[in-house]
């Protein structure tokens, strides 16, 4: 009796926590992510460096029509990364969600992992999972590879300026700010301004700052104009990502989040509620 029960666990951890490994037909795999532009967005990073590790090997992620625009400047120009609409997914692809297996009997993956408040660490660790699904060896191996690193984050947008900082006033979709209100940036951004700082926000703001959202920038605009800003400060969701890149990975930063922490960047610190936010700018020299 021990024996079999012993045996069913075995059986539950390989087969129910731990997919079984679903490798490209012919050299091509397929994914797909049917969750927010934020989720894409970090997926596609891992994907393109998979691609350019694997030249002769084809990739489709399906995701979302509304997302596709946004999320092209990451696989051009390479011609073995397609994105398509969920509705064409391949039917054995692989779901590429952090936390797949949610509503299911497993449970989710990031659910059962230690490291799932730790953002940095715990993708590390899926990335791994999600190659070895693929049959592949990962492409991120640390910290510095899951900053974003493509050729439309030098394009030149409306707002070439230099800025002293960068808010990311947009909200997330996935809850990541409790109690966090609107009035909470705006009260940031008039400060910023008070002080003679040159601010520029990802959305409309009290202060009317100048916004990318207001110019039609794309999240990809957003990643530009951060590589123009000394400083940056927001709550990590699809506008911010491309805001950790490499060539701003030494600006000072401060990541606003409940409960995670986003260890990206040499100079990132971590506020969760306004009164740290305040403690953080006034100790170091941003007001």
């Amino acid at each position: 009796m021990v024996d079999a029960v012993r045996y069913a666990g075995i059986i539950w951890r390989e087969n129910i926590l731990r997919p079984k490994q679903q490798t490209g037909e012919g050299g091509h795999y397929h994914t797909f992510n049917e969750w927010h532009l934020g989720d894409n967005l970090i997926h596609l990073n891992f994907l393109r460096r998979l691609a350019l590790q694997h030249p002769d090997f084809e990739f489709t992620h399906a995701c979302r029509k509304e997302y596709h625009e946004q999320l092209q400047p990451l696989v051009w120009p390479l011609t073995n990364v397609k994105i398509v609409p969920l509705e064409g997914r391949n039917p054995n692809g692989i779901d590429a969600w952090k936390n797949h297996g949610a509503f299911t009997l497993r449970g989710g993956y990031a659910s059962h992992s230690p490291l799932m408040l730790d953002w940095a660490k715990f993708h590390i660790e899926f990335f791994a999972e999600l190659a070895r699904r693929m049959g592949l060896a990962t492409p991120i191996k640390s910290c510095d590879d899951l900053l974003f690193d493509y050729p439309g984050l030098s394009d030149e947008t409306p707002l070439r300026d230099h800025w002293d900082v960068l808010v990311c006033n947009t909200g997330g979709f996935s809850r990541q700010l409790r109690g966090w209100k609107e009035d909470d940036w705006d009260d940031l951004i008039e400060r910023l301004l008070k002080a003679g700082r040159k601010v520029v926000c990802t959305q409309r703001s009290r202060a009317r700052a100048p916004s990318t959202m207001e110019l039609g920038l794309s999240v990809t605009g957003v990643g530009n104009v951060s590589t123009h800003a000394d400083r940056i400060i927001g709550c990590p969701c699809g506008p911010m990502w491309p805001t950790f890149n490499i060539w701003n990975r030494n600006a000072p930063r401060i990541v606003v989040l409940s409960k995670e922490t986003v260890a990206l960047g040499t100079q990132t610190k971590h506020a969760r509620n306004k009164s740290d936010v305040l403690a953080i700018m006034e100790g170091d020299g941003w007001f």
